[in-house]
C-alpha cells in the first residue's frame, strides 16, 4: 500500500507540473495572444504528430492555419509563423542585424560543421572557411568541369531519344549534381562519376530524398540517428524507411573511405 501512494504522489507531481507548464504557455506566456490552436501554443506534439506520423506534413498544416488564423500563426510552445510580405525585410535583415539560429534547427547529425552552429559569429566563422570554393573566380575556373558534366547528361538525353526510352528528369539532374559536386569535393579523378553509367540510376535521388525525410524526423527524435548506426539496416529500415536508401551510397567511393574513418576514431 505504501508502495501505491508514493507512486499516486509522484503521478500527482508530474501532472500538476504538466498542468502547470500548459497553463503557463496558453495564459502567462508573451506569445499567448498570438492566434493559433491552443493544442500547438500547449505542446510541441502537434507539430511531431504532423512530422512524424503524418509524414512530414506540417508545413502543409501550417498554411491551413494561415487560413483560418491570418498572417501571423503560433505553431509551437515557443515559436511564431509569420506569411506576410511586409515582415520580409525584418526577418531577413542581412549581415548587418545578426540572427542567431535557434537550437531546435540545428542539424542534429553533423554538430562539427556550420549548419550545426547557432551563434552568428560562430556560423561566420565556420562558413568563412567554404567561401573561397563559392568565389566567382572558383567557379569560373570549375566551368570545363561542368561543361564535361553536361556533355555527359545530354548524352543521356540523345540516348534516350534515339531508342525512345523515357527519361526520368529528376534522376538525371540529381546525377549531374552529384557528379558535378563531388569532383569538385574530392578532387579530379575521385568523383563519383554517376553520369557514366550507360543507364541513368536513380540511387542517389533516392538517397538524397531520404536524407530529407529522415531529417524531418530527425528534428523530433534526434537519439534516432545514433540508434540506426548500430543496429543492422533492415532493422533500422523498421524506425525510419529512408535509412535504406541514405545506406546505399554511403557505400560509394569516398563516402564508404570517410565513414571507415570516422568509425575507426
Amino acid at each position: 500500500m505504501e508502495l501505491i501512494g508514493v507512486v499516486i504522489w509522484l503521478l500527482a507531481i508530474v501532472a500538476s507540473v504538466l498542468i502547470g507548464v500548459i497553463v503557463n504557455r496558453l495564459v502567462f506566456s508573451s506569445l499567448a495572444s498570438i492566434p493559433g490552436p491552443w493544442l500547438a501554443a500547449a505542446t510541441g506534439w502537434y507539430e511531431t504528430y504532423y512530422d512524424v506520423i503524418r509524414g512530414g506534413q506540417f508545413m502543409y498544416e501550417i498554411q491551413r492555419l494561415h487560413r483560418l488564423y491570418g498572417p501571423v500563426v503560433r505553431i509551437s510552445p515557443r515559436e511564431v509563423h509569420v506569411n506576410a510580405a511586409e515582415f520580409y525585410d525584418i526577418l531577413y535583415a542581412g549581415p548587418t542585424r545578426r540572427r542567431h539560429k535557434d537550437p531546435w534547427f540545428l542539424s542534429s547529425v553533423a554538430p562539427g560543421t556550420s549548419f550545426a552552429a547557432n551563434n552568428s559569429d560562430h556560423h561566420r566563422m565556420r562558413r568563412s572557411g567554404l567561401n573561397p570554393f563559392f568565389s566567382k573566380q572558383a567557379i569560373r575556373e570549375w566551368e570545363p568541369i561542368i561543361h564535361s558534366k553536361m556533355r555527359l547528361l545530354c548524352r543521356h538525353f540523345r540516348r534516350a531519344q534515339h531508342m525512345g526510352h523515357p527519361l526520368e528528369l529528376h534522376t538525371c539532374f540529381v546525377n549531374f549534381a552529384v557528379d558535378t559536386v563531388s569532383q569538385y569535393t574530392f578532387g579530379p579523378g575521385d568523383g563519383f562519376d554517376v553520369l557514366q553509367a550507360p543507364v541513368t540510376d536513380d540511387t542517389w535521388k533516392k538517397g538524397v530524398n531520404g536524407i530529407f525525410e529522415m531529417l524531418v524526423i530527425l528534428r523530433h527524435l534526434p537519439w534516432l540517428y545514433d540508434l540506426s548506426r548500430v543496429l543492422p539496416v533492415f532493422i533500422s529500415a523498421w524506425i525510419c524507411p529512408a535509412f535504406p536508401k541514405i545506406n546505399a551510397i554511403e557505400q560509394v567511393g569516398p563516402f564508404r573511405i570517410l565513414y571507415d574513418r570516422k568509425s575507426s576514431c
